[in-house]
């Protein structure tokens, strides 16, 4: 299991396109063939830079032919179910790490939907569906990134604190987590415990669709304090989505986008 097949030099830049419900309201329409051919777009610009592509599972087989990046295909459903103040995460039904790796997956990606304090019925769930996908994984000999979203239940929420109690469940060795991507914890100090408690293993970090100064800030924070990169999305190609013509689309792909990526990989490698 290669980790190092998605990262470049040792640091992960990793562009995100796994969004499907989300994306295709920022598109402005349902229809598939416009949903695929903007991924195509964003693909064939923005990813150039990358040094691998996450895809979802309903658009994955029509979209990877056209990386010459390797690719990670996520396993969730689109949305999670809330149940009352709980979310919990379901699997994109009829798709596995096995087909995944068939159709050239170099990692797979799973969205968890979490908060330490939840139900403990629902929190036993969640943690359920991560050693499943972690056991597929390793079943299959291919790296397992775990992108762990914190949700707030309470006023008492404290998100540096949920983070750090989450990685320190998710880092035992019965989950066979290979990646951690993590939204910014909220300080530099939640950053540094999180590299201290990881060891070797990598975390990166993810945008939550934030405004790219404001993520790209964030990102140099993590780096200084033992980050591994990025595995970002709406923050470099959001913006482009509202443009309804085109052309200009494209356009604002290969200007702003590739833009957007490149200083993203700088802040990386510490260029500038």
């Amino acid at each position: 299991m290669r980790k190092q097949n998605i990262s470049r030099n040792g640091k992960y830049l990793m562009l995100a396109l796994d969004q499907r419900t989300s994306f295709a309201k920022m598109l402005g329409t349902n229809n598939n063939e416009k949903i695929i051919s903007a991924k195509k777009e964003i693909i064939q610009t923005i990813g150039r830079k990358a040094s691998a592509i996450l895809l979802d599972p309903v658009y994955c087989k029509k979209l990877v032919k056209y990386s010459n990046k390797p690719v990670l295909f996520c396993m969730e459903k689109s949305r999670h179910k809330t149940i009352g103040k709980a979310r919990k995460t379901e699997l994109q039904k009829g798709f596995s790490a096995l087909q995944a790796k068939k159709l050239g997956a170099s990692a797979i990606k799973l969205n968890l939907q979490y908060n330490p304090d939840i139900d403990t019925t629902i929190l036993r769930y969640q943690q359920a569906i991560v050693r499943k996908i972690g056991s597929d994984c390793k079943k299959n000999r291919i790296p397992f990134l775990l992108e762990i979203i914190i949700y707030p239940i309470d006023s008492k929420f404290d998100r540096t604190e949920a983070t750090i109690q989450s990685v320190n469940e998710f880092r035992k060795k019965e989950y066979n987590v290979s990646i951690f991507k993590l939204e910014y914890p909220g300080n530099p100090a939640g950053c540094r415990k999180i590299t201290q408690m990881l060891g070797k293993t990598p975390w990166v970090l993810l945008s939550a669709g934030k405004p790219m100064n404001v993520f790209a800030n964030e990102l140099k924070i993590a780096m200084k304090t033992g980050c591994s990169g990025f595995l970002a999305g709406r923050a470099i190609w959001q913006d482009g989505l509202k443009i309804k013509n085109e052309a200009k689309r494209g356009e604002w792909f290969i200007q702003k986008g590739v833009k957007h990526i490149n200083k993203l990989v700088n802040i990386v490698f510490k260029r500038g």
